[in-house]
């Protein structure tokens, strides 16, 4: 443990109390410092306001480091042991779990990957896609995913897991969870969709800049993503509630392109890696400098997600597998539909190389020669691609809302954030987005000024705008999250206690203040 963070452990005051009633609230612990720390002042403002006990659920041991911070707050309930490494406490539950994942072995193997994705339950929980997504995380398994021993081992745990919260849940008065993540088969996500079928509030708080906020999830959340617009009504109405001029805006999507504004929605990193370069071809010489002659009816960009970044995360309802499948089909389906008055330009994402996914395009892109689907060239920005091309293709991606801002309806295929608003060519099946691909010489891309117009103000909202709960940030740790899990944190354990001294401790904290006052 390092010093300052053994330091704030014994300087940190306690904000938890034991209550005598039997209601409580769980924080899902993840193992890491920003959720803790939100989820410790969430858990402990509904301690003192409606007097519910608090317990952490954690797979960590009792000696861990992220167990005595949590302890520091006041929290002495722990639940541990929700992973295969506690044998000889569950043995009941392991015995349930075996019989389980005896039974559902067959109709697991006889069914296909597809099923397993948008079908398969544990006790009624949906769980497939959660699996799925941890089992490709890592070692390009997406690539052929199959049913290996580590796949079935996934399983297994996720069905000892479901089993254990399943009992938690119906053996304890649990009024709240709080958790860290909606993704992975891990007790976060699980513990998340066990709750809500169970219609208990599931929260977790999130920083956005010099705020906060609260998001309490529902079911729609985990159906198209927490950021989809359309089936969430604070969104909307927070989105109806915005009026920026079109100057405002117009200089805010400059400002973005540059990366001199900071993002709540897109990866800052993303934005600065996809427009590093200051190249803005035309058209004309665009097509010169790929030595293409042909007259061609519409140039379309195919932007291809990360494959292996958690895609049932955006939403569990999708028209493909994944994303590596989205890419590779669209690719089929564009070499058999063989339209030649369309010039398609795929380019990999901007940050494949940091997940691992260096050449994947490419080496896919090597199995066809056809002159008229071409790797897009290095160096061209995100904004020049604009310029070039008539519309983009992507399942869910923020491109999609880029192109739109600039006047040029998206592609898209399934629940984008901002489906629904009519300023993209949408498709929830994947007969009607190859249709869709097959006509696309046919298609007019350009979007009428009033809806460019609410491109823009949806691309600023989903940018700038808190899209939750808001709530005030706090004076002690605002300016420190974004530290806290990186190799700083030493020092942000010390700016943190200092802090905490000065302003009177996590009682007169501005966040745990407003939590009290808004839960």
């Amino acid at each position: 443990m390092n010093f300052n963070l053994k330091r704030f452990i014994r300087k940190n005051k306690k904000i938890v109390f034991k209550k005598k009633f039997d209601n409580h609230v769980i924080i899902v612990d993840r193992g890491r410092y920003e959720p803790a720390l939100f989820g410790s002042l969430i858990a402990s403002a509904i301690n003192h306001k409606y007097e519910y006990n608090v317990k952490v659920l954690t797979s960590k041991n009792k000696d861990s480091q992220i167990t005595n911070f949590y302890k520091s707050f006041g929290i002495n309930d722990f639940i541990y042991g929700v992973n295969l490494s506690t044998f000889m406490k569950n043995i009941s539950i392991y015995f349930s779990a075996s019989i389980n994942f005896i039974k559902l072995i067959s109709i697991i193997t006889f069914n296909s990957m597809d099923w397993f994705i948008d079908k398969f339950e544990i006790k009624g929980i949906k769980v497939g896609d959660l699996i799925y997504d941890t089992y490709i995380r890592y070692k390009r398994r997406f690539i052929k995913p199959k049913k290996d021993i580590y796949f079935f081992y996934l399983i297994y745990r996720t069905i000892y897991k479901v089993i254990n919260l399943l009992n938690l849940v119906k053996n304890t008065n649990i009024k709240y969870a709080v958790v860290g993540t909606s993704g992975y088969a891990n007790n976060d996500a699980i513990f998340l969709r066990i709750c809500i079928k169970n219609k208990i509030k599931v929260l977790t708080g999130s920083s956005f800049g010099a705020n906060n906020a609260l998001i309490e999830y529902d079911s729609n959340d985990l159906k198209y993503g927490e950021r989809n617009i359309y089936y969430d009504h604070i969104q909307k109405k927070k989105l109806k509630n915005i009026k920026p001029t079109l100057k405002f805006l117009n200089n805010f999507i400059k400002k973005r392109f540059e990366n001199k504004v900071k993002l709540y929605h897109t990866n800052n990193i993303d934005v600065k890696l996809a427009n590093k370069t200051k190249v803005n071809l035309s058209r004309k010489d665009f097509l010169k400098k790929i030595k293409v002659d042909k007259i061609y009816k519409k140039i379309i960009l195919f932007a291809p997600h990360a494959f292996t970044d958690a895609p049932h995360a955006d939403g569990y309802e999708m028209c493909f597998r994944d994303y590596y499948s989205h890419f590779t089909e669209t690719i089929d389906n564009i070499v058999k539909i063989k339209n030649k008055d369309v010039l398609w330009i795929i380019r990999p994402h901007p940050l494949s190389k940091v997940y691992g996914e260096k050449n994947i395009v490419e080496d896919y892109l090597a199995k066809y020669n056809e002159k008229n689907l071409i790797l897009c060239p290095k160096g061209l920005s995100t904004k020049n691609l604009i310029r070039i091309c008539d519309t983009v293709i992507t399942m869910h991606g923020n491109i999609g809302l880029e192109f739109a801002a600039t006047g040029k309806m998206p592609i898209i295929c399934g629940y984008a954030p901002y489906f629904n608003f009519g300023i993209s060519l949408e498709s929830n099946s994947k007969k009607k987005y190859f249709n869709n691909l097959s006509k696309a010489n046919k298609f007019n891309y350009k979007l009428s000024k009033k809806k460019e117009i609410l491109a823009k103000k949806i691309l600023y909202y989903m940018e700038r705008v808190i899209p939750f709960k808001d709530m005030k940030g706090s004076q002690n740790f605002q300016d420190l999250i974004v530290y806290i899990e990186k190799n700083k944190r030493d020092i942000v354990w010390k700016k943190l206690s200092d802090r905490l001294k000065k302003n009177g401790g996590f009682f007169k904290d501005r966040f745990y203040l407003d939590c009290l006052k808004k839960l």
